[in-house]
C-alpha cells in the first residue's frame, strides 16, 4: 500500500512538474551582436541598442514575464560603453554584459546593507 502510494505521488509530481514546465514563459535568447548592429557598421549606437532592447522588454511584459523594473537602456548602455566612445564595440558589448551584471549586483548588496545598518 505504501509502495502504491509513493508510485502515485511520483507520478503526480512528474506530470505536474512537466505541465508547469510547459504553462512557464520561456526567456527569450539574447539578441547577439549583429541583432544589435542594424546598420552593420561594426557598432552599436545607443540608438540601435534602445530599438533592440525596447521591444524585447515590452514583449516579455506582455507575454505575462514578471519585469521588475522598466529597464532604463540609456544607463546600461553608458556602463557597457567602457571607454566612452558614445557606441559599444564588438568588445565592450560582449565583456560589459558580465560587468555590469557584477555592478548591479554590488549595488543592491550595498543597497542591503544599508537598509541593514550593516
Amino acid at each position: 500500500m505504501k509502495k502504491q502510494i509513493l508510485m502515485g505521488a511520483v507520478m503526480l509530481s512528474a506530470v505536474f512538474g512537466v505541465v508547469a514546465q510547459a504553462q512557464a514563459p520561456a526567456d527569450p535568447p539574447r539578441a547577439t551582436f549583429s541583432e544589435f548592429d542594424a546598420n552593420g557598421d561594426g557598432t552599436i549606437s545607443q540608438e540601435e541598442f534602445v530599438n533592440v532592447r525596447g521591444p524585447r522588454y515590452q514583449q516579455a511584459y506582455q507575454s505575462g514575464r514578471v519585469v521588475r523594473n522598466i529597464p532604463n537602456h540609456v544607463n546600461t548602455f553608458n556602463e557597457m560603453d567602457a571607454n566612452g566612445d558614445g557606441v559599444l564595440s564588438k568588445e565592450e558589448f560582449g565583456g560589459a554584459r558580465a560587468g555590469v551584471a557584477q555592478s548591479r549586483r554590488e549595488k543592491r548588496e550595498e543597497r542591503r546593507l544599508q537598509r541593514r545598518g550593516e
